[in-house]
């Protein structure tokens, strides 16, 4: 028997996770990925599985810890059991609303209604047995050898079936035993967009037993933590086990939070991403700009490949998106710079010091405002690029290596010069390492707009010493990390002159100090790191003592690694 969606408002939700209103509000407000509302008889209501998922994300603090609630325990935890969920389905007390009707039009669409995450195969389980059912799946077809590009893209396609195309899932409980090739054909029929991204997959003998058991925990994961999270999970997963493939295709989560929180997109901008992997960028720039209860903007993007374009537009499709995401035309990054625009908003990540980007003939075919970036390295196309495609008041997040904020390359330096003293340069934000999936090195988000009048300064962030280790390669931002970058920025723009002036985390920069230092960019060289002065607050000392402090936890994760490699060396 199907089991059926149950909703709760925004003071349920308070009630549920015992906290006051303000949390509810600002869980909503500062995070994109909180669930998003759907409005049945005029009124706002959430899906229970999707914020209970979400909140199983949010410790409780100590201090906050209720009766019989030991430190680790999640909001989610509480949530269902004041819910009353029996090991862990949703209460029958819930509000009950029947499903969203699906899609009947064979082809992939992107529609803007909010997808519905009501089962068509079997009942859900509790989220993190889903989870870890789903993981143990995967790590199924990894050891079949089973696990290459394809695969990884098979099952982001059944997640957006069972979350998007109901209709279809339904009729995929029936299909599951058929044997590979027909049931390929099948997929082509209902799905063309969605046998696209299968062309790489191997059939192999394990591949029915594993795609079977894939099915099921599909429906029983996305029925218990809703479309987006699963989504959202597996774009994590695949990443951090393709290593620095990884990073071909996903930014990690906390990185777009501090892009699209900087940027800030509004109501109805036009938003865009010219390198945009598996659209993570671009859903959480359309998900912002409505947060305030406006509709969700179409937005577009380009990607590497017609394979990744189709991820992309499943993951928008999965939020609720609408989109045009297609793959860029000629290989050489000349066939990305066409499209100019403008735009109101644009965030990306694009490749890092991508070399050979343009062959020597054709390298100055476009009209450079600020000079022919070098063929070597592509850093300042990408910049020059963003920069010249955005409408008159428009704004940009940029991820770059460090080195571009300082390079001694003619070219670069003179692009970068034409840029600041164009006020195209808004901020420039120091991050720490070990971000990425794909590489330790640390990176600078530069923040470039089209201003509508004379910009004589430059804001500089230092979250160098933000962040922490997840394990002994990756960092994350923490949300206290990204509001304080975020805050910074919204005062910036919205204070006097001067704003931070001695601040260890920031400071806003006049260009004759810019012009003094050559017009490097690199924050440390505008901020001071208060070494044990006595100068400054007491906040800018505690942010210099955090920093060294993380500096110390990364130096002691990097001898750990060393004595671990000592050992596996010599048989130990």
């Amino acid at each position: 028997m199907n089991p059926i969606e149950r909703y709760v408002s925004r003071p349920d939700i308070a009630r549920l996770a015992g906290v006051g209103r303000p949390a509810v509000a600002n869980w909503e407000s500062r995070h994109h990925d909180f669930p998003s509302p759907r409005t049945v008889g005029g009124a706002e209501v959430f899906s229970t599985a999707a914020v209970a998922g979400w909140l199983d994300g949010r410790v409780i603090a100590r201090n906050a810890l209720g009766e019989g609630e030991s430190p680790g325990a999640t909001y989610g935890t509480r949530f269902r059991r004041n819910l009353g969920s029996v090991a862990g389905t949703v209460a029958p007390t819930a509000a009950r609303i029947p499903a969203m009707p699906s899609p009947t039009h064979p082809a992939m669409t992107l529609s803007t209604a909010a997808p519905s995450t009501r089962s068509a195969v079997t009942p859900a389980s509790p989220a993190g047995d889903a989870e870890s059912a789903l993981q143990e799946v995967l790590r199924g077809f990894r050891g079949a050898g089973l696990m290459m590009t394809g695969h990884r893209n098979l099952v982001l396609g059944l997640v957006y079936l069972r979350a998007v195309r109901q209709a279809d899932w339904a009729n995929l409980a029936e299909y599951g035993n058929l044997t590979p090739k027909v049931l390929v054909g099948w997929l082509e029929s209902v799905a063309p967009g969605l046998h696209q991204v299968l062309r790489e997959v191997h059939f192999a003998g394990p591949w029915q037993r594993l795609f079977g058991q894939l099915v099921r925990v599909v429906d029983q994961a996305v029925s218990a933590r809703g479309g987006m999270e699963v989504y959202r999970f597996l774009l994590d997963w695949f990443s951090s086990m393709d290593g620095r493939r990884g990073g071909e295709f996903y930014t990690p989560r906390s990185l777009v939070r501090v892009l699209v929180e900087a940027v800030a997109p509004g109501p109805g901008a036009r938003i865009h991403d010219p390198c945009c992997g598996s659209g993570e960028m671009l859903v959480a720039a359309a998900v912002h700009a409505s947060r305030d209860g406006g509709e969700i903007p179409p937005v577009s993007g380009l990607t590497w490949t017609a394979e990744l374009s189709e991820v992309a537009r499943m993951n928008l499709a999965v939020h609720g998106v609408a989109g045009d995401v297609t793959p860029a035309t000629g290989q050489a990054l000349g066939g990305w710079l066409s499209e100019t625009g403008p735009f109101d908003v644009i965030v990306t990540n694009p490749p890092f010091n991508m070399s050979l980007w343009k062959d020597q003939d054709t390298a100055y075919s476009r009209d450079w405002r600020y000079g022919p970036p070098p063929t070597h390295n592509a850093n300042f196309a990408w910049l020059q690029h963003v920069a010249l495609s955005l409408a008159p008041g428009g704004r940009a997040a940029v991820l770059m290596p460090n080195s571009a904020s300082a390079s001694e390359s003619l070219r670069e330096r003179d692009i970068r010069t034409g840029l600041v003293e164009d006020g195209r340069v808004e901020a420039v934000i120091a991050l720490p390492s070990h971000l990425f999936y794909s590489t330790g090195i640390p990176a600078t988000v530069w923040l470039l707009g089209r201003p509508t009048s004379a910009r004589d300064e430059i804001l500089f962030i230092d979250a160098s010493g933000s962040g922490r280790l997840v394990d002994r390669t990756h960092r994350i931002l923490t949300d206290e990390d990204v509001a304080a970058i975020a805050d910074s920025v919204d005062r910036w723009r919205h204070e006097e002159r001067g704003y931070g002036e001695g601040s260890g985390f920031s400071r806003s920069v006049p260009l004759e100090e810019v012009r003094e230092h050559d017009y490097v960019l690199n924050p440390k060289k505008y901020l001071s790191t208060l070494p044990e002065s006595v100068e400054g607050s007491g906040a800018d000392r505690l942010h210099e003592l955090r920093r060294q402090l993380e500096r110390l936890r990364l130096q002691a994760v990097e001898v750990d690694a060393s004595v671990d490699r000592e050992l596996r060396r010599v048989g130990l």
